[in-house]
């Protein structure tokens, strides 16, 4: 199954009433929903009457690859061991 993404949150009824924020990953562990379900979703023919989440293509969302790319560029603090005064 691809990875997919939540864009509109909401609460899923086919997953115990599960509570999906903006950009959780779709599914949850544990849960495998069924094709139909999730076609249901990524399309506008739900309750909501529009996509909610969408496939992620290999690719992070935009504010997990923007927190990688700052943490990759901050510079790394040398480790230092401490000791305990006896």
């Amino acid at each position: 199954m691809s990875c997919y993404y939540v864009i509109h949150s909401f609460r899923d009824k086919w997953d115990g009433n599960h509570h999906y924020k903006n950009g959780d990953k779709y599914p949850r562990a544990g849960c495998k929903p069924a094709p139909e379900r999730v076609s249901e979703l990524a399309s506008a023919l739900n309750a909501a009457h529009r996509p909610l989440i969408a496939e992620a293509e290999n690719k992070l969302p935009e504010a997990v690859k923007e927190t990688a790319e700052e943490l990759s560029e901050a510079p790394k603090k040398a480790s230092t061991k401490r000791t305990r005064k006896k």
